[in-house]
């Protein structure tokens, strides 16, 4: 933890989920915070995505999605998390976390289908627009910007209809 005070830094004395016998490879390599209930979701890099509750300094480990490690970039659209998870030089897979289902998917490489069909492979960034729309960034030899349009669930239509 920070303290800005004195700008020292104090061990939480937690530590990041991962798989037996890689603990020490381990490392958080992605963040996002959900503002709306003071939750920090991660991912590890071997592709393992948790929730930290800084309240409590407690970790929940939420899963793998898909048998690919390095989580490389997350973000939040509607109340769920999205997570792009994949090592250089292979194609990455989105997935996706809903708190509400406690459901963690994975919806597969990242494909445009414009002109000519495009495969998303080593992603390096992603954010939410203030329409819900995700956009994921491709960081190798000729990166393209990915975006990806969330369904809206009809429950959650009817709760903003209120």
């Amino acid at each position: 933890m920070c303290n800005p005070e004195d700008d020292s830094f104090k061990s939480l004395g937690i530590k990041a989920p991962s798989l037996k016998g890689r603990e020490l490879y381990n490392r958080v390599t992605s963040w996002v915070l959900d503002e709306n209930r003071n939750i920090l979701y991660g991912g590890t890099a071997d592709g393992i995505i948790f929730q930290f509750f800084p309240e409590e300094n407690r970790i929940v480990c939420l899963g793998k999605a898909t048998d690919q490690t390095n989580v490389c970039a997350m973000t939040i659209s509607g109340g769920t998390v999205y997570a792009l998870i994949g090592e250089k030089g292979e194609c990455c897979r989105l997935t996706s976390y809903d708190d509400s289902t406690r459901e963690l998917r994975d919806l597969g490489c990242p494909l445009a289908r414009s002109e000519r069909p495009w495969n998303g492979y080593e992603f390096a960034s992603m954010t939410t627009g203030k329409d819900g729309i995700v956009f994921m960034g491709e960081n190798d030899r000729i990166s393209q910007l990915f975006m990806y349009f969330p369904p809206v669930s009809l429950a959650k239509k009817s709760e903003e209809q209120i």
